[in-house]
């Protein structure tokens, strides 16, 4: 479990980039066609479901690790205790209101091929996932149930009865992240404007009035309707009307742009960074080997993590009349494009593994100026020095 809520708060946490690139495209192109901001919410949902990171040059989300370690910090150990509850409350509050509303309209009336009318109801919504159906209150004038009808036909075309239950689902999964909260809220009222756009884009000028009239009637007998957000409801009710009355008309390049900046969003919010390998210096030894001296453009580069080969012949102890030790084998290696010819060189009692981009054959010696990409001392191996007669073979 403590695995899962990790993954669970790595894709929360990444998730609020993308919430926040939305925030910011919904601000920029309020006049877009409305049904490109549900399709952006959607990315945050598949934002939030990702079981795996797909690493991406272009993306722009921080690289996000939460460790084991991190679950020692008193927050995020209270939000690991707390997160089981809390999602399991939620759930069982969406089911309970959702078979107590379906209990109610038990003595729903068929009236149409999909649609029902109930005393029970004061606001026309959308009830099933994958049997929806329209449930009306009785008194509706032809004309406004003509007007509902098609909103919440649009709704079923768009399935947003489907969409909104697995937002609410991520909802209680991610109780903790209130960018999450205010996604879901965004989204219920977003869905309504595009629905409305649909629904009012065959209507002529005086059937668009109709509507707006019957939206309006609507808001006057509305009640919270919280995990059935398909309500015909009055959520951001000027703009609702704003947007029928105007009937907008998109052309091809507006369409055109607006699929791009989704294709954009996606390539950049929906992929992680790529991981960049680094080798940490305390791995690094203080010296390659205890027979070679630093020189001073090895000390350059090594300073700047990179190892250079040595240009001369290397100094062994015997000759220095430095006492004679076996020391560790020691291992630097830097990542190369090419391929690399390793090469076996005998000093002394021991073997020098030099490996580089310069090409030897067997029998030959390595260039005296040949830079190594990695070398291996070997003072001994297996308890026998000079194991290998022939360093060529």
């Amino acid at each position: 479990m403590t695995e899962f809520f990790l993954r669970i708060l790595e894709n929360s946490l990444s998730a609020c980039w993308l919430v926040a690139a939305v925030l910011l495209v919904r601000l920029l192109f309020q006049k877009a066609p409305q049904k490109l901001f549900p399709l952006l919410w959607s990315l945050v949902g598949l934002r939030l479901m990702l079981p795996f990171k797909a690493p991406s040059p272009f993306s722009l989300v921080p690289q996000v690790d939460v460790e084991r370690g991190s679950l020692a910090f008193p927050l995020i150990k209270i939000m690991q205790i707390l997160w089981l509850p809390v999602f399991l409350g939620l759930l069982c509050l969406g089911l309970l209101s959702y078979f107590r509303l379906r209990r109610r309209l038990n003595t729903a009336v068929r009236c149409g091929t999909d649609f029902w009318k109930s005393e029970q109801v004061q606001v026309p919504f959308v009830l099933g996932s994958f049997r929806p159906r329209i449930y009306l209150p009785f008194g509706l004038t032809p004309k406004d149930e003509a007007n509902i009808l098609r909103h919440e036909r649009a709704h079923i075309r768009r399935g947003d009865h489907r969409i909104k239950p697995l937002a609410y689902f991520l909802l209680a999964l991610n109780w903790f992240n209130p960018l999450i909260w205010a996604s879901y809220w965004l989204l219920a009222g977003d869905m309504e404007l595009a629905c409305d756009e649909l629904a009012a884009e065959s209507l002529t000028r005086r059937d668009r009035a109709s509507y707006s009239e019957t939206l309006l009637k609507c808001s006057l007998s509305e009640k919270s309707i919280w995990v059935c957000p398909l309500a015909f409801g009055t959520r951001r009710l000027k703009k609702r009307i704003r947007l029928v009355t105007e009937g907008r008309k998109y052309t091809r390049p507006v369409r055109l742009a607006s699929l791009l900046i989704t294709l954009i969003l996606s390539l950049c919010f929906l992929t992680d960074p790529l991981t960049k390998v680094k080798i940490p210096e305390s791995k690094l030894p203080e010296k390659a080997s205890a027979s070679y001296p630093l020189q001073k453009e090895e000390k350059q580069l090594r300073g700047r993590g990179i190892i250079a080969a040595e240009p001369t012949e290397p100094v062994l102890p015997e000759k220095s009349g430095e006492a004679q030790e076996t020391l560790p084998s020691h291992i630097v290696l830097l990542l190369s494009q090419n391929p690399l010819s390793l090469t076996a060189i005998p000093e002394g009692e021991g073997l020098v593994l030099a490996a580089g981009e310069w090409s030897v054959a067997p029998g030959e010696a390595w260039p005296a100026d040949a830079p190594a990409q990695f070398c291996i001392v070997v003072p001994e191996i297996n308890g026998k020095k000079n194991p290998l007669a022939d360093p060529y073979p």
